[in-house]
């Protein structure tokens, strides 16, 4: 029980870092630079929304001592603060699902779920982004 705890906590730390807080930069020179009817701002700001809320409820209620969370997790907030920092250091935006299946040698795994799903997914996801780029830019250099 204490082990899938710790593996948890890890797992919850590492989605945070991952999905939320290497999403704030891009973030912020989104709102920076484009317009809000640009058509880039508005496919990114739907996905954007809630990143600065959350965020703030995670220093405020996740990783400050004294927190319900700190008291009742494997990690505590002091713990799962280190393990915030230590997985920023390792993550960058070109981390993508192939490089990390293929990082973690799990991309010819056929059984392995985040493998078969997972990719469908990311595949789908990066067609959809790509036509809807193409409808406004014709390539890369228009951009």
């Amino acid at each position: 029980m204490a082990f899938h705890a710790t593996e948890v906590n890890f797992q919850q730390m590492r989605h945070f870092v991952e999905t939320h807080l290497v999403s704030v930069p891009v973030q912020v020179e989104m709102m920076r630079s484009l317009a809000t009817e640009h058509p880039i701002y508005a496919l990114l700001d739907y996905h954007f929304f809630a990143d600065f809320g959350m965020e703030y409820f995670a220093r405020r209620e996740l990783l400050s001592p004294g927190t319900p969370y700190d008291l009742v997790t494997g990690y505590g907030a002091t713990g799962s603060l280190r393990a915030v920092m230590r997985e920023f250091e390792t993550t960058s935006i070109a981390l993508d699902l192939p490089t990390d299946l293929a990082a973690r040698e799990m991309e010819f795994l056929p059984d392995y779920r985040l493998n078969r799903y997972g990719t469908k997914y990311y595949d789908a996801i990066k067609t959809f982004v790509r036509k809807y780029v193409r409808a406004y830019y014709a390539d890369d250099d228009a951009i």
